[in-house]
C-alpha cells in the first residue's frame, strides 16, 4: 500500500501503522464499499469482473486498486490465520469475531 503513494515511512511505529493516512483511509473505505455490496452467490469470475468495473464508478483517479484490494485480502487472512494460532493471549470471543472473518473471506474468493 505505501509503495503506490509515495509514503515516506517513519520510523517511529505510531506514524508507520497501515491505514494511519489520508490515502490508506480512503482504502479501507474503498474495501469495504465493495464488500458491502457483495455476496457469497457471486462467482469468482463475477467478483473479479466487478473489481475491475470498482474503481471507475467510485474511485476513478486510483491506480493499482485492485492490486492494493488483493494485498489487502491477504493482508486481513493472514491476520485470520495468525489469530487462530493463539492459545489463551485472547478471549475466546475474539477468536469467534476472527473465524468468522476468515469465514467470510472464504466464502468470497479472488
Amino acid at each position: 500500500m505505501f509503495s503506490r503513494c509515495g509514503h515516506q515511512i517513519a520510523n517511529s511505529p505510531s506514524t508507520s501503522l497501515p491505514f494511519l493516512s489520508d490515502l490508506d483511509v480512503g482504502l479501507g473505505i474503498a474495501v469495504r464499499t465493495f464488500f458491502d455490496e457483495d455476496s457469497p452467490s457471486y462467482s469468482k469470475e463475477d467478483r473479479t469482473r466487478r473489481l475491475s468495473e470498482f474503481p471507475k464508478t467510485y474511485m476513478p483517479y486510483t491506480t493499482h486498486l485492485q492490486d492494493d484490494m488483493r494485498l489487502c485480502w491477504g493482508f486481513v487472512d493472514a491476520l485470520c490465520s495468525g489469530v487462530s494460532c493463539l492459545a489463551d493471549e485472547i478471549p475466546e470471543a475474539h477468536k469467534d469475531a476472527w473465524a468468522a472473518v476468515a469465514q467470510y473471506i472464504k466464502d468470497r474468493p479472488f
